[in-house]
């Protein structure tokens, strides 16, 4: 990954360092940045910036007329990740459905980063208004299994984790679920005049159960892989006026964030928690199949249809752990109770509808 010198300011990025910058990766073979505008964009977690560049007359190479810089200082997120994301992850995966990486930097004391990234604003968008069709679904697994086969985990050999074990250890599987079992009385207190006696009851058990399952799934090693953790939306862009070429953008894990676990939970999430629960129960099994076909057809052959249909049960839990931990926060729990609560009657109803308590 590229080590690159921290930028903490739009402003940092000159003429000269992204003329070395473009040389460095190709895109610049002649001549140099002539001069470059810097205009402010929406972002939510985050700094972020368009950057419109001109060049000398000689210029010549790919020449980009616009990047996009994304800025970052925060303490709930892991640094290195994103950066890794782009710039080292999937580095030899040919067309992988990301965005090129020009630039990137982390300080880990500081917990910062920076990524100067093409920018697609004027040919792709956030899938929020995208409806959950056969057609999106096969380009979401589509894209998800070419990154998840690309560091696959078998029993025989693990996933690219300097330092670590191929999947998550006890400890790493504790620090999650610690973060999130704080907020499951204060859920029950918010919605208990909200939700059916039979979910009061249920979600205690489940909530006792679930981790002994996540701790005997991981001692087998087939089904895990790198993740990212946050289909939502607004991390899949999509063409203007199509679906592909897909991108999965803004990997940006919490600090207690599991990074390596059973690549069927991405979709679950994309599914469970931001499609409608009557288009989830009518295409999941058939976007799971697509998931598993693209699978094999880059490499991964000892992973079962019926193993996958386990883990995506198994993982129906983790979309309910989403709703559950917003209410961690009680600052939370009102404000964000458009997110949470629904995303709470999502995953139970699929909790039923999968008859997941048959794995508890």
């Amino acid at each position: 990954m590229n080590r690159s010198k921290m930028i903490r300011h739009p402003y940092e990025l000159s003429r000269a360092r992204l003329t070395e910058i473009l040389r460095r990766t190709g895109a610049l073979t002649a001549g140099e940045v002539a001069g470059l505008e810097v205009f402010p964009a929406r972002s939510d977690n985050s700094r972020v910036y368009r950057i419109r560049i001109s060049y000398s007359e000689e210029a010549e190479g790919v020449l980009p007329q616009s990047l996009f810089l994304k800025l970052c200082d925060s303490a709930q997120f892991a640094a290195a990740s994103e950066p890794a994301y782009y710039s080292r992850d999937y580095i030899t995966l040919q067309n992988a459905p990301l965005l090129r990486c020009f630039d990137a930097g982390h300080d880990t004391a500081k917990k910062s980063y920076h990524l100067l990234l093409e920018d697609v604003t004027d040919t792709h968008k956030p899938s929020w208004e995208a409806p959950p069709t056969p057609q999106y679904g096969r380009a979401l697994a589509e894209a998800v299994a070419k990154l998840h086969a690309h560091h696959w985990v078998t029993n025989e050999q693990g996933a690219e984790r300097p330092g670590r074990r191929p999947v998550p250890e006890m400890e790493e599987i504790e620090r999650y679920l610690s973060a999130i079992r704080p907020g499951l009385a204060p859920l029950l207190k918010a919605c208990r005049q909200d939700i059916p006696d039979l979910w009061t009851e249920a979600l205690p058990l489940i909530m006792e159960k679930h981790p002994e399952r996540m701790i005997e799934r991981t001692r087998s090693h087939e089904g895990f892989t790198l993740i990212h953790g946050d289909l939502n939306p607004g991390n899949i862009l999509i063409c203007q006026n199509g679906l592909v070429p897909m991108f999965l953008i803004d990997r940006q894990p919490f600090v207690w964030s599991l990074t390596c676990w059973l690549g069927v939970s991405d979709l679950a999430y994309a599914m469970i928690h931001w499609w409608d629960t009557e288009s989830r129960r009518a295409l999941e099994f058939q976007i799971l199949q697509q998931y598993l076909d693209v699978l094999r057809s880059n490499g991964v052959n000892n992973y079962s249809w019926e193993q996958l249909c386990l883990d995506y049960r198994l993982c129906v839990v983790q979309s309910l752990y989403v709703a559950v931990e917003w209410c961690a926060d009680p600052s939370q729990i009102e404000p964000m109770r458009w997110v949470w609560y629904p995303q709470l009657q999502k995953a139970m109803t699929a909790f039923f509808d999968l008859k997941v308590s048959e794995l508890l």
